[in-house]
């Protein structure tokens, strides 16, 4: 538990009797009021006051684990049903052990008449004296005890006192009359505290205030004037991290701007740039693009994707046994011509029939086909044209194409004609 480091000058204070100790040169007084002590307190300008226990509701009890404030509401709640006066007219307080299970943290809340408070307050301010703590002064019997457990006993002008340490916690305390027998009120004592047997240590809690748990009284006035207080500060504080953070965020929006408008000037300067680079890259690429189409034209004529020895070998390849090429004539960009020999008409339509299925030639045709001896031996003389997949054709003019077109008419007439013949026999 938190200690303080607190002044001197320890008062017991109860209505109509005060007692004062000095802990610097261990001197001790007695009077009706505080202002009676006169000389005593002179020179002392704060005080340590414990609030004598006939005057003290003194109470543990186990609530759930909380902050010093939300501790004082859930004890605020309950203050009725702990003590037999309205929560209206007490002033309390409490503070949490560290001995918690699982009903809640042990807490000790303490209570006092609020009128009693204000009228220790104005005694304090006649004598002008300012209490740094006003606390239940059996609270102080804990470091009186210097055991976890004991029953702390003194004798008081004002009566026995009788405190219930456990745990190093003031559990109980009561007051009884100071003529009593000891031994028969520390058995009531027990009894009323529920405990078994204790040591009993005798010692006097006001020299020791200094050692007692943070506590301390306060009127429920001054808890809600403390809250309105920190609320204002609170707002206040608000306040100027809302102004701050609208000249933050004009004095950014400003320089925002500023910087928006360089970056769109430039970006406008780069946009003309680039428009400008566009345009010639595009320029530039319709001549690529021509040269390149160009290329691939002069490519395809000069460069015929079938050389001649290629279609020589497809076209042999391609008749059929029994038939066999005597010529071929080809020139660049003009049709195959292939001439050949063959023992049967029919052989010359196989092999018209097998250069159309081969995909090296396409537009096969038979120009003619004649009869005709060799060593007394009858054959058929074929001429066949076709063009070489993948050559270029050289243009023709308007008028070249009407005269071929005329000329291929006649062509395929004649070469009816020869065929018949040579599919006959001689001519």
């Amino acid at each position: 538990m938190k200690r303080r480091a607190l002044p001197t000058l320890h008062l017991e204070w109860a209505p109509g009797s005060v007692l004062a100790m000095d802990r610097a040169d261990d001197r001790r007084a007695r009077g009706t009021s505080i202002d009676e002590l006169g000389r005593f307190v002179r020179g002392h300008k704060e005080a340590l006051v414990g609030v004598s226990r006939s005057c003290v509701f003194l109470k543990a009890i186990r609530l759930p684990k909380a902050t010093p404030e939300e501790l004082r509401r859930l004890v605020n709640l309950r203050l009725g049903q702990l003590f037999p006066l309205p929560a209206s007219e007490l002033a309390f307080d409490a503070y949490q052990t560290d001995d918690h299970n699982l009903e809640g943290w042990l807490t000790v809340v303490g209570a006092m008449r609020a009128s009693d408070l204000v009228k220790l307050r104005i005694e304090l301010a006649d004598a002008g004296l300012k209490a740094t703590a006003i606390f239940p002064v059996a609270l102080a019997s804990a470091a009186v005890a210097a055991r976890p457990d004991a029953l702390v006993v003194d004798k008081l002008p004002t009566g026995m006192t009788l405190d219930v340490v456990q745990d190093g916690v003031v559990r109980f305390s009561r007051v009884a009359s100071e003529n009593a027998n000891v031994g028969q009120e520390a058995q009531r004592t027990l009894m009323s505290a529920g405990v078994g047997n204790l040591e009993v240590v005798r010692g006097r809690a006001l020299e020791l205030l200094h050692l007692a748990p943070e506590f301390s009284f306060t009127l429920n006035e001054d808890r809600a004037k403390l809250e309105k207080e920190q609320l204002g500060a609170k707002t206040r504080l608000s306040i100027l991290l809302l102004i701050s953070s609208l000249m933050l965020a004009g004095f950014i929006w400003v320089e925002h701007s500023e910087a928006q408008s360089k970056v769109n000037i430039a970006k406008a300067k780069w946009e003309s740039k680039l428009k400008t680079l566009r345009a010639t890259r595009d320029a530039e690429q319709t001549k690529a693009n021509r040269a390149t189409s160009m290329k691939t034209t002069l490519d395809r004529a000069f460069l015929p994707a079938q050389p001649l020895s290629d279609m020589v070998l497809a076209a042999s390849s391609a008749l059929p046994e029994g038939s066999w090429l005597i010529g071929i004539n080809t020139e660049r960009g003009k049709p195959v011509q292939l001439r050949g020999t063959a023992k049967r008409g029919e052989l010359v339509a196989k092999a018209v029939d097998s250069l159309s299925a081969s995909p090296r030639f396409r537009d096969v045709k038979l120009v003619f086909a004649n009869g005709a001896k060799v060593a007394e031996q009858p054959v058929v003389q074929f001429n066949i044209v076709a063009t070489a997949v993948g050559n270029l054709p050289m243009p023709v003019s308007e008028k070249a194409g009407k005269k071929g077109a005329r000329s291929s008419s006649s062509r395929a007439k004649v070469a009816s004609v020869s065929g018949t013949s040579a599919s006959g026999g001689t001519p």
